[in-house]
């Protein structure tokens, strides 16, 4: 009795596994992206407000661009406007936005090196920050987020082109 129990038992997996085994697959793997993304998207954020403090702004400004670079999120988003206004330099609205704001470009570039991390390895974890979603998590010390990711820590197949600048912009936070 106990042995057809147990030959029940596993035909029964084995039809599971057969019906439904890419399915939970593929729910791993998003839970394991999920997660990983969960737990370090905010170290991008964090990087930013540094950066942030070491911007160089201009002594004088017109008061509309002044306003629009006077918080770390004003300059995050005119730097995401200037992007879309570059592309459409035929527009004379456009073109009047990337004169008055180039130099935004510039100067947060500027400060990204200043704060100690490669253009290339910010434009990496910004697009890392990107594709991340907003999951609701307990933020962690840059330290300890820095020991678990250079640790044996599973790294998600689709999140290993963010280690290595991960772990650039976690050891500055670190020591900072």
């Amino acid at each position: 009795m106990a042995s057809s129990s147990k030959t029940a038992g596993l035909d029964l997996g084995h039809k599971i596994e057969a019906q439904y085994g890419d399915a939970i697959e593929k729910l791993q793997a998003f839970k394991d992206t999920t997660t990983f993304a969960a737990q370090y998207r905010d170290q991008v954020s964090v990087f930013e407000n540094l950066v942030f403090v070491n911007l160089v702004l201009p002594e004088t400004m017109e008061p509309k661009v002044a306003a629009a670079v006077a918080t770390k999120d004003g300059v995050l988003s005119t730097l995401g406007t200037l992007r879309v206004m570059e592309t459409s330099r035929n527009n004379p609205a456009a073109a009047a936005f990337v004169r008055a704001f180039s130099w935004v470009s510039q100067a947060w570039d500027d400060a990204v090196q200043r704060s100690g991390l490669s253009l290339r390895d910010y434009a990496a974890v910004r697009a890392f920050k990107g594709i991340s979603n907003a999951s609701f998590h307990a933020a962690v010390e840059p330290q300890q987020v820095l020991v678990m990711l250079q640790s044996s820590v599973p790294v998600p197949e689709d999140m290993q082109a963010y280690k290595e600048p991960l772990i650039a912009l976690l050891r500055i936070l670190a020591s900072a």
